[in-house]
């Protein structure tokens, strides 16, 4: 376990709230000691209901309080008209009473739940379908302001109803111009949220959201607009089924159906950020399948109804992961379950569920008893933990983390032992340790921060420093490597060997300067040996050869072969008594490298045959003729 040094920085941020207000939010922190691993622990003066835990001003853990199993308080009577049943809803609105109102569509009204109750009151609506004042076709989203005004998105007749306390008719307010793309009409009206007096509606069948402000006769695209799709600048069904948010900054969030994502667009903006999903339709945590309801905290983090997952995400702000705080037990009618939730709403420390599958609104209670609220730090770095409670108290207690560098083996060998060498393993990074070496778990017995290895196996290091923190290091293992064993084959002055990493000729045991490729053509009489390496660096020498074919006269006698002027500048002559059929003739520089082939030929007897060697720079070289796989060289200067 590594020793650390922890500072603790503390600031008290409060945040008012809607529903509750709390004269001061405290969160403290407690540790666990001071070596690595290190357990923290939160605990606060006010109900935790998130824990956020971010390094370095990254979210890396995100615990939300238990929501356990949820209880019905609308609908759950099975899919009908009465009073109390709800027929396939997919939009919510919860008032600052804790009142329920839910977005009957297949019913084509609105339904009022107060606290308790065990049917609903209708309110707006449910004089069958129809286009009249008094009439719904299909509403999909509800939104209550605080002077009671209820807000409808008539999703069928494209229009959006305002409806006041206690009406027995609606008033249009945005759209109503029948289907269509223009500034005055909607296409399938979805969520919708009214804030700062201007309605905020998702036109879905035009892929885009409107705002039409207080009294507009047409409403401005702040949201998508530029077709059906994925790009950052579309949306692709745009949170028809179920809830739109927009925070007190006016910034839009909207669920993308279709898309599998969450997008967020701050005002004038032409394109939208991803801040939940967005990574393909799935259940991993970083996925969505179908999102439709969402609800953002004060400090930014999203809830989301994952509808055909079967439950609600929590994603906090700038997270790439989603946390199940609803649901995931599958598609069911248990009370832990929920069926492709649509509507969703928060009020205090309760969630709000709007159930398509089960014709339902089920409500889930926040129990900060149940809830993580340790984490373990094994990194240094600055970490943050941010409390909430309700989205509205919030303390964050910062802290520091410094720590030595964790320690490692390095090895200079690339962990491969060539057999009948060593490879010195050593500790990185070297500090006031004690060391204890073991190989295969076993103790080696030597306390330094190298080791020299002969042996196979793997090797790890227990480091301690001044008897208090102890640490031991990850494995290295030493892989014992064959030496490579290269063999040399000639043929006519040209010597070989096998396929290698690297290759270096030598004669008479010293190194010939760039013979490097696995064969070499011989110029001189002498003991010749290859030294090779294999992919893991090991070295292997051959046994020698002796070559004694350069400067041999029989070749030269048989048919009166001879070479003139010597030196040479421009042109050679290679003279013959007898004639030469397909006699190849190569000159070679003494590094053995070809510098000219001449293509084999018949030469006559009595022949001279010229050959042009102004193009070669001065030096010695050697004129090799092949006859019949015998050679004959000659030793040339080149001036």
């Amino acid at each position: 376990m590594k020793k650390l040094l922890l500072s603790f920085l503390v600031s008290t941020a409060f945040l008012q709230g809607a529903h509750q207000s709390y004269a001061q939010c405290n969160a403290t922190l407690s540790s666990s000691g001071n070596c690595y691993p290190i357990t923290l622990t939160v605990n606060a003066n006010f109900t935790m209901d998130s824990i956020s835990w971010k390094k370095d001003n990254v979210v890396v853990q995100t615990y939300i309080a238990s929501l356990g199993s949820g209880y019905i308080v609308a609908g759950g009577n099975g899919q009908g008209n009465a009073a109390n049943q709800l027929n396939q809803p997919m939009g919510m609105h919860v008032d600052n009473q804790g009142n329920i109102y839910v977005a009957d569509g297949p019913n084509h009204r609105i339904q009022k739940w107060v606290p308790g109750a065990t049917t609903g009151v209708t309110v707006a609506g449910g004089n069958g379908q129809g286009s009249a004042a008094n009439q719904l076709s299909f509403p999909v989203g509800v939104f209550v302001d605080n002077n009671g005004d209820i807000y409808i998105s008539d999703c069928v007749n494209n229009r959006v109803q305002k409806w006041a306390p206690g009406a027995t008719s609606g008033v249009t307010v945005a759209g109503g111009n029948g289907m269509g793309a223009a500034a005055n009409q909607l296409n399938f009206a979805g969520g919708l949220v009214v804030r700062n007096g201007s309605i905020y509606i998702v036109d879905a069948g035009n892929a885009r959201v409107q705002k039409w402000a207080s009294g507009a006769t047409t409403g401005v695209t702040v949201a998508g607009g530029n077709g059906f799709g994925a790009a950052l600048n579309q949306l692709a069904t745009p949170s028809m089924n179920g809830n739109l948010y927009v925070d007190a900054s006016e910034n839009v969030y909207i669920t993308e159906y279709s898309n599998h994502r969450v997008s967020k667009w701050v005002p004038g903006a032409t394109a939208g950020v991803i801040v939940s999903g967005g990574n393909g339709q799935g259940a991993a945590a970083n996925q969505l399948n179908n999102p439709t309801g969402i609800v953002v905290d004060n400090l930014g983090g999203i809830f989301v109804t994952d509808a055909n997952n079967h439950r609600v995400q929590y994603w906090p702000a700038g997270a790439t992961l989603g946390t199940t705080v609803v649901g995931g037990n599958g598609n069911g009618t248990a009370l832990n379950q929920v069926s492709q939730p649509m509507g969703f709403a928060k009020f205090q420390d309760t969630l709000y569920v709007c159930e398509y599958g089960n014709s339902r609104v089920t409500k889930f209670y926040s129990d900060s008893s149940v809830i993580t609220n340790t984490y373990t730090v094994t990194q240094p770095g600055h970490y943050v933990a941010v409390v909430t409670s309700n989205g509205s108290c919030m303390d964050s207690v910062s802290f520091d983390i410094t720590v030595p560098n964790p320690v490692r083996i390095t090895s200079l060998s690339e962990r491969n032992l060539c057999e009948g060498s060593s490879l010195t393993l050593h500790v990185t990074p070297h500090a006031s340790f004690t060391y204890q070496w073991r190989r295969n778990g076993a103790a080696v017995g030597i306390d330094a921060d190298s080791l020299v290895v002969t042996q196979a196996g793997s090797y790890t290091v227990i480091t301690d420093r001044n008897g208090d923190c102890t640490d031991t290091t990850d494995a290295i293992t030493v892989v014992a490597r064959a030496l490579p064993e290269p063999v040399i084959t000639s043929a006519n002055n040209v010597l070989s060997t096998g396929t290698f990493s690297t290759y270096q000729w030598q004669k008479g045991g010293t190194n010939i300067p760039g013979a490097n490729s696995n064969t070499y053509t011989v110029t001189e009489d002498g003991m010749y040996t290859v030294s090779v390496t294999n992919e893991y660096g090991c070295t292997g020498i051959s046994e020698s050869v002796a070559w004694n074919g350069v400067g041999v006269d029989e070749l030269k006698a048989a048919y009166g072969l001879a070479l003139f002027p010597n030196p040479a500048s421009q042109e050679l002559y290679i003279s013959t008594k007898q004639p030469l059929s397909n006699a190849g003739i190569k000159i070679v520089n003494v590094l053995g490298q070809e510098v000219l082939d001449l293509k084999p030929a018949a030469i006559n007897g009595g022949q001279v045959v010229k050959v042009d060697i102004a193009a070669l720079h001065s030096g010695i070289y050697y004129l090799n003729i092949t006859v019949e796989g015998r050679t004959a060289s000659f030793k040339f200067t080149k001036l």
